[in-house]
């Protein structure tokens, strides 16, 4: 992945030209810094809409599951936002309204995937992978979309040197039959697991659909 990075008040902006050309897409990741203001947050933060024309945006509540939501299940209100680690997006409504969509993560993935008019953002860390979020999310794509390739973005997350598991982490994988990319630590059942690696892995098997990957 190529990102383009600028400053602004919300913090590090970047994205990636090349997917926005072949997907249409209009995506950006927001790393908060130490120059970011505190207690400010995305939502109804007026720079978003300075910058980028937006009116709201959609964040779900996240709870390390495997729950993919959908456009209409969320109602408006930034009150109340529905629970779940994926949100599933026609892209021709996307062009038709001011509304973003967006996941939240720190250690964990962040994943744009698109096929054909469908777009899902999704928030995956070692529990969503071993429950099976992105298998699920590749296979109602495919569903969805009729099309013949996935186009799939990663975005920045802890890497395996200093993403550390116990041995409890590993066997949740094991009992689903996930081989999942790790090595050990040099503590005694501490593991060091590649998310990006076991996302991969994951993905491979899930098949016939072509990915491509950003």
């Amino acid at each position: 992945m190529a990102l383009v990075c600028e400053e602004s008040s919300l913090g590090t902006i970047c994205w990636d030209e090349s997917f926005e050309r072949l997907t249409g897409i209009r995506f950006r990741i927001v790393g908060r810094g130490p120059n970011t203001a505190p207690g400010r947050t995305l939502c109804g933060d007026p720079t978003l809409r300075e910058l980028y024309g937006i009116s709201d945006l959609c964040l779900l509540s996240q709870v390390h599951g495997c729950t993919i939501r959908e456009f209409s299940d969320w109602n408006g209100n930034s009150a109340c936002l529905p629970e779940g680690d994926a949100v599933l997006v026609r892209i021709s409504t996307l062009h038709e309204s001011s509304r973003a969509y967006g996941v939240k993560t720190a250690d964990c993935l962040p994943l744009v995937a698109v096929a054909g008019d469908w777009v899902a953002l999704v928030h995956a860390g070692w529990r969503g992978l071993a429950a099976g979020i992105v298998q699920q999310v590749v296979r109602l794509l495919a569903e969805r979309s009729g099309a013949h390739e996935l186009h799939l973005l990663v975005g920045p997350h802890a890497l395996q040197s200093s993403y550390e598991v116990g041995a409890d982490v590993i066997e949740s994988f094991l009992r689903q039959g996930v081989q999942p990319k790790f090595t050990p630590s040099g503590q005694p059942e501490r593991f060091l697991l590649s998310l990006q690696d076991t996302l991969v892995a994951l993905v491979d098997r899930q098949g016939p659909i072509p990915i491509q990957w950003y």
